[in-house]
């Protein structure tokens, strides 16, 4: 079996989706994808994997390419069951200079929604992140600061040593 390498399929799984519209499915990239690299026989891309059976090979190995690009900006991971180009991936499929970018940018017209979806995946992380590291005390602060713009109301700490929890007094209860 001649599998290429997960960092050789990003670049082309940018263009295919560049010749595609700038997203599509995944059903119909890896057939369209598997053209690239004539070293894969018909044999390869019907290989299942060892561990899961359901699973083809080559369909994993594209998942996991995709999901790298999302890792780098260079694809959306907002919408399930789409693979969408960002306007950065955009740019590296047309090989597109740093200062051509900003063009492509405005070209592209991506709007904050765009942008807020482009970097979804990364806020994500980072406020789970962010949140796994905070102590008991810590949490029900931040908790109550977001809470509290939310309308509700009679947010207490309860500053207990052992174990921590968030008081709310008619919770969920906006008045």
């Amino acid at each position: 079996m001649s599998f290429p390498k997960q960092s050789e399929v990003e670049l082309p799984l940018l263009k295919t989706l560049l010749e595609l519209g700038g997203k599509a499915e995944p059903r119909e990239v890896y057939w369209r994808l598997a053209t690239i690299f004539p070293q894969l026989t018909q044999e390869d891309l019907t290989a299942r994997m060892p561990s899961n059976p359901s699973i083809f090979r080559w369909h994993n190995l594209v998942q996991w390419s995709r999901q790298k690009l999302v890792e780098k900006g260079d694809l959306d991971g907002s919408t399930r069951g789409i693979w969408k180009l960002t306007a950065r991936g955009r740019a590296r499929a047309t090989g597109a200079t740093a200062n051509s970018v900003e063009e492509l940018l405005l070209a592209h017209q991506a709007t904050l929604k765009d942008l807020v979806y482009e970097n979804e995946s990364e806020v994500k992380r980072r406020i789970i992140s962010e949140l796994q590291n905070l102590g008991a005390t810590d949490f029900e602060q931040f908790c109550m600061s977001f809470l509290g713009p939310l309308g509700y109301e009679q947010l207490h700490v309860t500053k207990r040593v052992r174990t921590a929890a968030l008081t709310v007094t008619d919770c969920f209860a906006k008045e």
